[in-house]
């Protein structure tokens, strides 16, 4: 980011847009700030892992001492951990008007991710058994009040985490408690995957007129929540798992479900540059990047002799190296006419 201000700041001066007195005083501008958020992300930084290391202390602390805490002193101390650092979390909150300081924001997202240690102790005090979906539900039930209420981009996110494995769970709880052969688990496990990221999207969706940041996130975890599920089905043991075709329809199939996840990721692509959202965007170019090289050797590899795959792989990777050189500077300024235009 500081090299590409100071070669703006260059292209600027040269085509006479700023003064060179200007420049001087927006570079000096341009130095304070990044000064700013380099220590802001480093405070930030040792504030949460000063916070995981003493979460993590109070439970270790915990169950060394298992056996020498009575069942009062321990139902006392699981209750603690997560209250503590909430109330501290809530103080600021009520003080400092509804803003969070780096310390409030690292006690809120330790103390809601304390609750499943909590959790943990409160179902090895009464001998509960196991039961991760249950654990993974409850733990995202009660996460959801403190996300609503400090509004944090780690918050939502989680909870969406949480959610998501209380879900995944509870659908292999339903494979395995009815049996299900591999086909329709295969199938009902897309399905919910599916299904979750159009929650999480439209959930983002929603949240983004009163919390952008929150909503954003959310979104693009809905998003890529359905690519990485529309690729995982780009692979032939996918088609192979899904149907009792034969090997040439098995085959036919797994093409179909490969179109399918270019289309979707180009798709992506370009609502995302039509939302502004350009770091999006051009994660979708990464991924299909990566999904060209994956193809690529898991495919081809075995059909070419080696000199020849490597001379072909050379040659697909330099011409789109210089396509893409080529086609920058349309990217850009397509891009720049949207944001500029919204059309």
């Amino acid at each position: 980011m500081k090299h590409h201000i100071y070669t703006l700041l260059e292209t600027w001066k040269t085509e006479g847009l700023v003064t060179n007195e200007q420049a001087v005083r927006l570079e000096a501008s341009a130095r304070a700030y990044l000064r700013e958020q380099s220590s802001n992300w480093f405070i930030s930084a040792i504030l949460y892992v000063g916070a995981a290391a003493l979460s993590l202390g109070f439970l270790i602390f915990i169950a060394a001492n298992w056996e020498a805490i009575s069942p009062g002193g321990k139902m006392v101390l699981a209750i603690l951990l997560p209250l503590v650092p909430l109330c501290y979390a809530f103080y600021e909150l009520t003080t400092r008007n509804r803003e969070l300081s780096r310390l409030g924001q690292a006690m809120a997202l330790a103390g809601t991710a304390l609750i499943g240690g909590t959790l943990a102790l409160i179902d090895q005090l009464y001998n509960l058994p196991p039961d991760m979906t249950r654990f993974f539900a409850t733990w995202a039930l009660l996460s959801l009040p403190f996300a609503l209420t400090f509004q944090t981009v780690f918050h939502a996110l989680l909870t969406a985490v949480l959610a998501g494995a209380a879900v995944f769970g509870f659908t292999i709880d339903v494979i395995e408690v009815r049996n299900l052969a591999e086909q329709p688990g295969v199938i009902l496990m897309t399905l919910v995957a599916f299904v979750y990221a159009g929650i999480l999207y439209l959930v983002g969706e929603a949240s983004s007129r009163y919390e952008p940041a929150s909503g954003r996130v959310l979104r693009i975890s809905g998003a890529l929540l359905f690519i990485v599920t529309m690729f995982a089905a780009t692979f032939e043991e996918y088609a192979r798992a899904v149907t009792t075709w034969d090997q040439e329809e098995v085959m036919l199939l797994s093409l179909v479900f490969n179109l399918v996840f270019v289309a979707a990721a180009v798709a992506a692509m370009f609502i995302a540059v039509g939302r502004n959202e350009l770091s999006f965007a051009f994660m979708m170019v990464r991924v299909l990047f990566l999904y060209l090289i994956v193809k690529y050797f898991t495919l081809f590899y075995s059909m070419l002799d080696t000199g020849l795959f490597l001379i072909i792989g050379g040659a697909i990777f330099i011409s789109g190296a210089l396509v893409l050189e080529r086609k920058k500077a349309a990217v850009l300024a397509y891009m720049k006419r949207v944001q500029e235009t919204g059309v």
